[in-house]
């Protein structure tokens, strides 16, 4: 089966698609657990001739062909369900340790399947605010056993090795070497405190509890402590097949120093000399070099990506110890393509090239900023960066005091003038992120009388970057904005974390929902509701008088040709007309006066001389009960 001959390439370059194209909003890139789930993962591809492989970290836990699920040696998940039907395998009770990549690869005879990729995170209950606690260096992580104090036995634990122990009343000696000098316990909470922090005490604490005639719940903190941002050797961004040297620059006198990863010490220097240590981290990937008292990682893959400490001290001193969180990248077909780096940072471009007849040219989107030959640094004319470091030992140039608009593409390019030698082009896309200086949530919420609870819009704004990524804790969520519902006299603690790859800050609130500012009588609802339908009734209403008023207008105009007017002209020039010729139609609301008398010499005016003699008697003859105009 040739699924089964993939090379690691082929497995990096599935990895890629993964980090390149996927999104939070597939759910096959990102699959979100909490413990004791379940995982299905199903190979929803053609039946004819399948056969199907599921890896977990490149290892294959399960195998179907032949129309059946085969037999696989491996010691991954003895919590596995098959399913035939739809082909499935199910990871069932699932743990922390579970978390990591998934892969389902298919092919038939005549065909090879898109690969499916998943990668996991196996949290705690997400209902269990405990689960997730962030601190800083220096920082103290206090643990509480809140259970009866009656016959009470505890342990403290971390990455289930046990450092404290509580019984008879009081705190026992335990014999571990974790956090020597940095714990402090209080029998009036039965509490443990971890004080003064440091990046390698991220990591699993459990406390265990039970009494003569009970087992407690065991509660369960995953601790993150976070470097400072301002530190540039906090956060190491590598590609994949890069290098990552770790110098011990101590004093050389009577020094000993241990190298290690997630806790496990690879390499040690003591004696003025590496000596031998039982670890299978890193095999033949090593490289020591007495000078600087170094060890070069080589070679290094996405599985590499992890926390690294160089401790170290001497007969008479204990060092500050150096931590370095490393992130290995993958990439198209340049390793070396992203680099991440915070304002003030800076950016070292080595010409790691044979010396021999060496020139060199440093580009920045393709102007040249730098050059190397005949064994120096030549002059460059160029207002580029007037902040740059050379150094003749490495061939190499630095660029300090990083600015966002330094992001772009740096370029070495190489050549051997000796032989004519072109050598490989290095590229690098530098991309330099503001460091997040403050993280802040902003609430607001609106009580439904209806349903007894208060609806809460939460927003997590960060100061400085202006686009990092943000998450929720409890609930676990991702993005800026978060939504939720209490009832009344209900709380709940927000965990909010702004993250641009440079930096990370996180802030917490606690949202209650009060009775103090509520809408009385109606509910607030019922108030916007009767405020709506006042604002719809007040549109109608003013639509119709304009309708009505256009239409009024609209009417006159037409008309006014005809005679239909309220008015009628006083024509000086023509004969008098009847009453039956002026007002065509007879509408008016004056009523005319005697047409008999029309034809009369008469003063040209709307209105004329009163007679006060009393109005002859109504006759056939006159046409109104009023005075007659004379």
């Amino acid at each position: 089966m040739n699924i089964f001959q993939e090379s690691r390439c082929s497995i990096l370059g599935v990895l890629l698609v993964f980090f390149l194209q996927g999104s939070c909003a597939d759910p096959d890139v990102e699959v979100h657990k909490a413990v004791g789930d379940s995982l299905e993962l199903i190979a929803d591809y053609p039946k004819k001739d399948l056969e199907v492989l599921w890896r977990y970290n490149d290892t294959t836990f399960a195998e179907y062909r032949n129309d059946d699920f085969q037999k696989v040696k491996s010691e991954l998940f003895n919590r596995l369900k098959m399913n035939k039907n739809n082909i499935n395998v199910t990871v069932t009770d699932l743990t922390l340790q579970d978390s990591g990549i998934f892969s389902v690869v298919a092919e038939s005879k005549s065909e090879m399947y898109k690969t499916k990729v998943f990668v996991l995170h196996v949290h705690g209950s997400c209902a269990d605010p405990d689960v997730e606690v962030h601190k800083a260096v220096g920082d103290s992580l206090e643990l509480i056993a809140d259970y009866p104090k009656k016959d009470l036995k505890v342990q403290w634990r971390y990455n289930q090795i046990a450092f404290a122990e509580y019984q008879n009343d009081d705190f026992q000696k335990v014999k571990s070497e974790l956090f020597n000098n940095r714990l402090k316990m209080n029998k009036n909470n039965i509490s443990v405190t971890v004080t003064d922090l440091t990046l390698q005490d991220s990591g699993r604490f459990s406390i265990v509890a039970e009494s003569k005639s009970e087992q407690y719940k065991s509660k369960h903190f995953v601790l993150h402590v976070h470097g400072s941002c301002a530190d540039p050797d906090v956060e190491v961004h590598k590609a994949v097949g890069d290098s990552l040297e770790l110098i011990a620059d101590y004093p050389k006198k009577d020094l000993k120093v241990q190298w290690r990863y997630n806790q496990i010490a690879f390499a040690e220097y003591q004696n003025d000399d590496f000596q031998k240590v039982k670890s299978e981290l890193f095999n033949n990937r090593l490289k020591m070099n007495k000078n600087n008292i170094s060890v070069t990682v080589t070679d290094l893959t996405l599985q590499d990506s992890g926390r690294f400490s160089i401790v170290a001290e001497s007969k008479s001193e204990q060092y500050k110890s150096k931590h370095f969180v490393l992130h290995v990248h993958g990439s198209c077909a340049d390793p070396d393509v992203e680099v991440h780096k915070a304002v003030g940072d800076s950016l070292e471009l080595i010409a790691d090239y044979p010396k021999d007849g060496l020139e060199v040219q440093w580009k920045y989107n393709q102007t040249i900023f730098a050059e190397y030959r005949n064994d120096d640094f030549q002059k460059v004319e160029s207002k580029l960066f007037n902040r740059l470091k050379m150094k003749k030992n490495n061939i190499s140039v630095t660029v300090t005091d990083l600015k966002l608009q330094d992001s772009g593409k740096f370029s070495v390019v190489a050549e051997r003038k000796t032989s004519s030698e072109q050598y490989k082009t290095k590229v690098f896309e530098l991309h330099v992120h503001d460091l997040i200086r403050e993280v802040q949530i902003e609430d607001s919420y609106v009580w439904l009388q209806s349903k007894n609870l208060c609806m809460f819009h939460l927003r997590c704004v960060a100061s400085g970057d202006p686009s990092p990524s943000y998450s929720w804790i409890s609930p676990q969520t991702q993005g800026p904005q978060l939504n939720i519902n209490l009832s009344l006299t209900e709380s709940a603690t927000l965990n909010c974390t702004a993250n641009n790859t440079v930096s990370i800050k996180y802030t917490t609130k606690t949202v209650v929902c009060k009775s103090d500012n509520l809408t009385s009588g109606f509910g607030q609802e019922y108030v916007l509701i009767a405020a709506g339908v006042c604002i719809v009734a007040v549109v109608i209403f003013s639509g119709a008088v304009a309708v009505c008023c256009r239409w009024r207008k609209n009417k006159g105009q037409g008309e006014s040709e005809d005679g239909i007017t309220v008015y009628e002209d006083v024509n000086t020039d023509g004969a008098a007309k009847k009453r039956s010729e002026s007002v065509v139609n007879g509408m008016t609301i004056y009523e005319t006066v005697d047409d008999t008398k029309l034809s009369q010499i008469l003063p040209q005016t709307l209105y004329d001389k009163i007679s006060f003699q009393r109005h002859p008697e109504v006759s056939t003859s006159t046409s109104s009960p009023y005075q007659e105009v004379l």
